[in-house]
């Protein structure tokens, strides 16, 4: 039962296998919340749910800490003069129980097929590009300074940190969001996008305006609160 998402229309949804990993034309993308030494989406999902718009949710709960995802694809908002071939949108749920957890978020080549990539990262996006022949795909999400604007907006980013700390970073490996000291029973929130297509112009930005998008798509998409 999903406790930090709701269905605005239902109450039941079908169970569905869990498939956190991404399969793309450039290789297959993983996802991992580390608490501590453990990563928590390694373990067995305490649910695995089929939405009613093709997504999937799933959810986990640890002796400190709920955290739900949701993976869906949602319209991606891009220039008319840009097109991409296919995306996913991944929303993250967290309730911390205790007090000043920490914690990171990744993402990683599982398997890789591309022929080089790393940082592209722009104005409250924090991204990376990669490339195989005329294909290309980009990861991004919302950059350290967007995140810090959060905080201290009360914006579901319920966290402390040093004026020193950067929150995200990114590279050819993928990205990290790193939430240092989360305050307990509060939710907190943050997304990711993938986008992949290809272009004959080597510096074609498609994909990466794709993965420049709000997490508000993926709840309007999928009917969620």
């Amino acid at each position: 039962m999903m406790k930090l998402f709701k269905h605005k229309t239902v109450t039941q949804l079908n169970e569905c296998n869990m498939e956190t990993l991404i399969t793309t034309p450039l290789g297959i993308v993983g996802l991992s919340l580390y608490n501590d030494n453990l990563d928590i989406l390694s373990q067995t999902p305490q649910f695995s749910k089929c939405l009613l718009h093709g997504g999937q949710a799933y959810g986990w709960e640890e002796k400190n800490i709920i955290v739900e995802i949701v993976i869906s694809k949602p319209p991606i908002r891009i220039p008319e003069t840009m097109k991409i071939e296919n995306s996913r949108g991944i929303l993250i749920r967290l309730f911390c129980k205790t007090d000043n957890m920490t914690l990171s978020f990744l993402t990683y080549w599982s398997k890789r097929e591309w022929e080089d990539g790393g940082s592209d990262t722009g104005q409250f996006l924090q991204a990376s590009t990669w490339n195989k022949g005329s294909m290309r795909l980009s990861i991004g999400t919302e950059d350290s300074e967007y995140l810090e604007q959060r905080m201290m907006n009360n914006w579901l980013m319920p966290i402390r940190k040093s004026d020193s700390y950067n929150l995200t970073g990114s590279n050819e490996d993928g990205l990290e969001i790193d939430l240092p000291n989360i305050r307990a029973n509060e939710l907190c929130q943050f997304h990711v996008f993938i986008a992949w297509g290809s272009s004959s112009d080597r510096y074609d930005a498609s994909t990466w305006y794709a993965v420049d998008q709000d997490s508000k798509q993926i709840l309007e998409f999928e009917d969620l609160l």
